[in-house]
């Protein structure tokens, strides 16, 4: 149901439009009516209305100013102005601030059921069109996630063949020019997101460079330009973020190894880390490799262990309790590590220690 609020300051045309007007048979509701600019504002925040329709000369709050408000609060509601034939040139002012009509009174039911009715099904278009749109992204959404993975991971050839997967589905087809330059220019920006966070923080000045936006927005006028706009765009900015992470290993090493010297004594594992550096574990398993020369589990379990042989050699602690100090829950797996890598059991070591 359509909900609209009626907003003028004299009583006999506000009680008229919600009186005489078959709001039922044209698939609306009246939600309220309002005297003055500031009551109506507050209306709006309350009920959120699709429809306003609003004087232009009221006390408090006029209608301009009443639809600059409500613009900066809910940007989706709309406005049709109610004006006198002396305030002809304020109705104009209001469609430049996002007024989609203007009415001149005395108000005439049919010209009003018009405009109303012109109104309604534009909004039923914009919902349907939306609920079209998250239909297709769900069709979509496990080769979005398969390749903004790839992308994250630095896999530029996987990230093509899954872009190609989106960009080719069927029911991507099926859609308007317009919608589908809409599900294209959210690839995009999810893109850009991508690469502003850590660890790349790369600007979307330096990944839009050569890539007007106006093209993909508004000039292409064809769906294999708008395709062959992304895949460009894609390619540019995965050798982008290849250059960067190349050359930033070792920041990310060494932001690893913080994290580990922070968090060692806890359960933590390698989707801890990768985590806290935007990375997708199994990329951050081969860069951690690369960098480092070990696997991030024996790195982890190397640091655990000589934190462990410190403690140890004081003598203050039972091994049980070293264990659960270094992060080891499982005393037994506890033992089995520590021999590994010291080639002596904690108990052992402990008591070559006293």
């Amino acid at each position: 149901m359509i909900k609209i609020l009626v907003v003028d300051d004299e009583k006999m045309i506000r009680d008229g439009i919600v009186m005489t007007m078959p709001w039922n048979e044209i698939g609306m509701e009246v939600v309220g009516s309002a005297s003055d600019g500031l009551k109506a504002l507050e209306m709006i925040q309350k009920f959120k209305p699709h429809i306003v329709l609003t004087d232009i000369r009221m006390p408090k709050l006029d209608g301009i100013e009443l639809l600059k408000a409500s613009k900066a609060l809910i940007p989706s509601t709309v406005f049709v102005m109610l004006s006198g034939y002396d305030d002809f040139v304020y109705a104009q002012q209001a469609i430049k601030y996002g007024a989609v009509d203007y009415l001149l009174k005395p108000l005439s039911e049919d010209e009003l059921k018009k405009i109303l009715m012109k109104l309604k099904k534009e909004l039923e278009n914009e919902i349907s069109g939306y609920c079209q749109h998250l239909a297709i992204k769900k069709l979509i959404n496990k080769e979005l996630e398969l390749f903004y993975l790839a992308v994250k991971n630095g896999d530029k050839h996987n990230a093509l063949l899954r872009l190609g997967d989106i960009v080719d589905n069927s029911a991507l087809k099926e859609l308007q020019l317009d919608q589908y330059r809409r599900i294209i220019i959210e690839i995009m920006y999810s893109l850009l997101d991508i690469s502003n966070k850590a660890p790349f923080n790369l600007s979307e000045r330096a990944l839009l460079d050569g890539f007007a936006l106006e093209e993909v927005l508004i000039g292409y006028t064809d769906l294999a330009e708008i395709k062959d706009w992304l895949y460009r765009f894609t390619e540019n900015m995965m050798d982008r973020l290849h250059e960067y992470t190349e050359g930033n290993y070792q920041f990310m090493l060494k932001k690893a190894i913080e994290f580990v010297e922070a968090h060692f004594d806890e359960d933590i594992s390698v989707k801890d880390v990768a985590t806290s550096l935007f990375l997708s574990p199994n990329y951050f398993s081969h860069i951690f490799k690369k960098a480092k020369g070990e696997c991030f589990t024996d790195y982890l379990n190397r640091v655990r262990i000589e934190e462990a042989k410190k403690i140890l050699s004081q003598r203050t602690n039972k091994v049980y309790e070293v264990a659960e100090m270094v992060g080891y829950h499982d005393y037994k797996y506890f033992s089995s590590v520590f021999k590994k890598y010291v080639g002596v059991s904690p108990t052992r070591f402990k008591g070559d220690s006293d």
